[in-house]
């Protein structure tokens, strides 16, 4: 395969101006050069988090290019992922990383909301040590029958992305990933994720500053390519057409029918969520399911997770582990008639149920149209920030720590802030006038409160008379109910105190106390998060819970994965964010976004992480504002990796600033607060 020409923008009008098809030396733009043509195929680009189905713009290969080589504030994430654990990784990319669909521009990431194909094929090799991802990369560079158009590292940086040319045609490509697959497993004895066979596959950003682009010599597959490699896997498979043609008008009526099947399987797992009927009692049941819904290849992923989530063991991850698990396995013996079959007993008894109860219930309303859903929405008060953007108004969000990390403390000043109508600090601004707050304070007596909150004196702090703090007396419940279930007596008990007191802010310190079982158990935290949602729902509040994690690992960066009661809660919750201590000192802490809020940017992330110091002063105990920094500067780590990450910082500053960028310009790029760039502006 020709060398790669790098070319400056003075010669690159004159290339193209005599660029025929049939010219051979792919061209590499260098960074200060324009953007190819715009004829060049587009792509969906996705802000993080990977849950975020719609995309905000589209993106021409050779742009993606610029950005995977070029993009700093990656490059601290990938250089960061190389260090942890594969879980933490996964959590990290999820939560974290830009991503695209390489094979085209879509209304949704959904193999059914594809605007137009792009003709790239990406494939993805995963897991792969240093000496040979570096063989395999030189292989597939020269590979004269697959010929790359664009190959870089992933963001762990232990596999590699590998784009391809195939004919343009959604229909297709299915059968050409599987010959593509074919032929790397026979040629290189290597397997390739079987994911990307979906169309709608994602593909995160990365930092890969030796990546190959070769746009203009990579020809597509054709059809004489399917026919050699297509059915080397599966003998009995038929030959494919020589032409696609054929092909495209006979699949045409397959994609209908797909269509025609996920909605069928959309519209069973919605009844049965809605009537709360778990259909997955056993796991040779569950695995059915599983297995059947495979025919939909990854549009059978989230109804499994709708089908999965009502059963009491449901657990987010284990869940979408074990789909991927059966889509890798899957043979294609069992079909959607296998959950439809398990389903139907269950259909028939809601059915009953639906028939013998009262019309008037069981109509309800009509669903609203569009626009009067939006105009029922100018009715409704807007959203509003209450702690800048970690959380906002008629959200539940929990915020965990450590045993001694300062969670109550933190939570006492939040309420006392949104009692009077202030902030926090100045970057976590509150939009609200001053509201109501209950406080449930499973934790201090009230002496240790007290002691908190005034003086030895007996001078007290002044709390407004919005701010409403107690405990709840057990014992008094359950001796005046004594037929009734302590943890229904509590939710009955806080919702009567948000009716009488006319609460807008709900806190509850902390989670563990609201359950006679330990939120240890998925179960048990599962079903309280579902109370606590209703309540919200109902009342029209905004709650803030605190919760236990487990004893953090020195050094270990705060995520998901240290949440307590199971992390899967956090996809029952609106945000989530946490508390660390810090290595710089006894009372130094820092604040940590851990799951953005869905009205809201992550702003506080691990290279933007919110340093205070905790003391006690002016006869109130609370955190005051410090800076922002990177979370790895406050980890337990050596002296020479502190000052190797602090060195870092200094040099990207100095090339930013040298090429003219402003404080804020290189806030934006770089992630670095602007205190903290000029801090370092100083240092230099």
């Amino acid at each position: 395969m020709p060398t790669n020409v790098k070319i400056t923008s003075f010669a690159l009008d004159k290339i193209l101006e005599n660029y025929k098809p049939n010219y051979h030396v792919p061209i590499v733009i260098e960074n200060n050069s324009p953007d190819f043509p715009d004829e060049l195929p587009q792509m969906s680009q996705f802000k993080n988090p990977i849950k975020n189905t719609t995309p905000y713009s589209n993106i021409n290969i050779h742009s993606f290019y610029e950005r995977i080589t070029t993009d700093q504030k990656v490059k601290l994430i990938c250089d960061k992922l190389s260090s942890l654990p594969k879980e933490a990784q996964r959590q990290i990319k999820a939560t974290e990383l830009d991503y695209i669909t390489p094979s085209g521009i879509f209304n949704k990431r959904s193999n059914n909301e594809l605007i137009a194909h792009s003709g790239y094929l990406s494939i993805d090799f995963d897991n792969i040590i240093d000496c040979d991802l570096n063989q395999l990369k030189n292989k597939l560079i020269h590979d004269n029958t697959i010929q790359t158009v664009l190959l870089f590292k992933s963001p762990s940086g232990n596999g590699l992305k590998w784009f391809v040319k195939i004919p343009p045609v959604a229909e297709t490509h299915g059968m050409y990933f599987d010959a593509v697959k074919n032929y790397i497993q026979t040629k290189y004895n290597i397997e390739v994720d079987k994911a990307c066979r979906d169309v709608a596959r994602a593909c995160f950003v990365s930092y890969d500053k030796e990546a190959e682009l070769s746009i203009y010599e990579a020809k597509p597959l054709d059809a004489t390519f399917l026919d050699k490699w297509l059915v080397v896997e599966a003998k009995s498979t038929p030959p494919a057409p020589t032409q696609i043609e054929p092909i495209i008008v006979q699949q045409s009526d397959t994609s209908i029918e797909f269509t025609k099947k996920l909605e069928k399987v959309n519209a069973l797992a919605n009844q049965l969520v809605a009537s709360k009927t778990d259909i997955t009692k056993g796991y040779d049941n569950w695995l059915k399911i599983g297995f059947s819904l495979c025919e939909l290849d990854e549009d059978g992923r989230e109804p499994f997770h709708q089908i999965s989530s009502v059963s009491k063991q449901y657990d987010y991850d284990v869940a979408d582990e074990k789909y991927t698990s059966l889509l890798n396995v899957y043979d294609g013996s069992t079909s959607l008639g296998t959950l439809f079959f398990l389903a139907k007993p269950f259909l028939e008894q809601i059915t009953k149920v639906v028939d013998a109860a009262p019309k008037q219930i069981t109509l309800g309303n009509f669903p609203r149209t569009a626009e009067q859903r939006l105009i029922d929405a100018e009715q409704q008060p807007e959203i509003k920030k209450l702690l800048g953007n970690i959380w906002m108004t008629g959200e539940l969000h929990i915020l965990f720590a450590d045993t001694g990390s300062g969670k109550s403390v933190l939570a006492t000043q939040i309420a006392d802030s949104l009692s009077k109508g202030k902030s926090l600090f100045n970057v976590l601004p509150n939009e609200n006038e001053s509201l109501r707050v209950l406080y449930y304070d499973f934790e201090l007596s009230d002496k240790q409160f007290q002691k908190r909150y005034s003086e030895g004196n007996g001078s007290r702090y002044e709390f407004s008379d919005n701010l409403f703090v107690d405990n709840i007396d057990f014992q008094k419940l359950i001796k005046d109910n004594p037929k009734d279930k302590i943890d229904e007596l509590i939710i009955r008990k806080i919702k009567a105190d948000v009716t009488n007191l006319k609460i807008d802010v709900l806190v509850i310190d902390n989670l563990t106390y609201l359950k006679t079982e330990s939120t240890q158990e998925t179960s048990v935290a599962l079903n309280l998060v579902r109370d606590l949602n209703e309540l919200k729902k109902e009342h029209s509040l905004s709650v803030l819970v605190l919760a236990h994690c487990p004893k953090v690992k020195s050094g270990t960066p705060l995520t998901l994965n240290e949440l307590g009661g199971s992390k899967h809660l956090s996809n029952f919750v609106d945000s989530v964010s946490a508390i660390g201590k810090s290595s710089k000192g006894a009372d130094v802490r820092y604040i940590k976004q851990a799951k953005a809020s869905r009205s809201g940017e992550m702003l506080f992330d691990s290279s933007n992480v919110i340093v205070a110091e905790m003391k006690h002063q002016d006869r109130f105990l609370g955190f005051h504002y410090v800076d922002c920094e990177y979370e790895s500067e406050h980890l337990q780590s050596s002296t020479d990796e502190n000052a190797f990450a602090k060195q870092e910082r200094l040099e990207l500053i100095r090339e930013l600033t040298s090429e003219g960028l402003s404080i804020r310009a290189i806030e934006a790029q770089t992630g670095i607060s602007k205190s903290a760039v000029g801090r370092l502006l100083k240092q230099l």
